[in-house]
């Protein structure tokens, strides 16, 4: 990235640059040219036990562009766009953090036929592990056991990287796709049931729907924590994800009251944070220093 970007930086010479929190090349060297930088956000702070192997990891990008070691802070930039509700924690402790109200994906396309009837007779659950090529490793089978036995819909979205055949004997009451846009599913379902990607997790608390989060890499199992810790979902740890303990969870999700009325809280919370658009203002005065 820092070998592909440098034409960019030094013939178009921005006034301000835009990156997503991984994206991890373009600071240094924005940095170096005393560029403005605004960091955006796809969930929340890194962990301060990973910090300082990061930092270490990222010291010959910085030398490379004549500076020295980096510290934390050095990393959001001048701006950076928290895309959490409050209940969800995790902000970086700056003066730089505003929070940005997490972005739906838009719907491309008609919906399908069969969307129209989710959740008009019954209730319906959602249950997605994202496209990533983990999502072979989500626990179908156990999921569907536990949802065969309620009395709801499911709809599971599988990716492109999972066999059908694994999925073993689907039961009746569950329908099988590939793919189907996330924003034509959360506002038809009862919960969601998922591997704690950040766009479905903040996707689902948007629109207040209460989460069972089974993690399986990456920032899930912080993701998963927020969605416990604001008391709006089930973070189902790896020892938890036989069949009666899933049953187990999702009838407590569907059930009761608790984790649905923290599910609306916090849809208040992500509706009340400014739009990008609204803090387009900020980062125009950033260009213009």
């Amino acid at each position: 990235m820092q070998r592909d970007l440098a034409p960019v930086f030094d013939q178009v010479r921005p006034d301000v640059v835009l990156r997503e929190m991984a994206e991890l090349a373009a600071v240094p060297m924005a940095a170096a040219r005393e560029i403005p930088l605004v960091t955006v956000a796809f969930s929340g702070v890194l962990p301060e036990r990973a910090r300082r192997d990061a930092l270490h990891a990222l010291r010959p990008l910085w030398h490379a562009e004549g500076l020295d070691d980096p510290s934390w802070p050095d990393v959001y930039g001048q701006l950076y766009l928290h895309p959490f509700p409050s209940s969800f924690g995790q902000r970086p402790d700056s003066p730089a953090v505003r929070p940005l109200r997490p972005g739906g994906a838009a719907s491309s396309g008609d919906p399908p036929d069969w969307l129209g009837a989710v959740g008009v007779d019954r209730r319906c659950v959602y249950v997605t592990s994202g496209t990533e090529r983990p999502s072979t490793t989500f626990p179908w089978r156990e999921v569907f056991s536990a949802v065969r036995g309620l009395e709801v819909d499911a709809v599971a979205t599988i990716g492109p990287h999972v066999d059908p055949a694994y999925l073993g004997d689907v039961p009746s009451n569950v329908r099988v796709d590939r793919f189907v846009p996330q924003a034509e599913l959360l506002g038809r379902v009862a919960a969601v049931i998922s591997h704690g990607g950040a766009g479905t997790v903040l996707g689902a608390a948007a629109r207040g729907r209460p989460q069972l989060v089974v993690p399986l890499f990456a920032d899930q199992w912080e993701n998963g924590i927020a969605v416990r810790d604001a008391g709006c979902g089930v973070l189902v740890r790896p020892d938890r994800r036989s069949v009666e303990d899933l049953e187990g969870s999702l009838r407590t999700l569907l059930d009761g009251t608790s984790h649905r009325d923290a599910a609306a809280r916090v849809a208040d919370e992500v509706a009340a944070m400014p739009s990008a658009s609204e803090l387009v203002p900020e980062i125009e005065a950033l260009a213009d220093v």
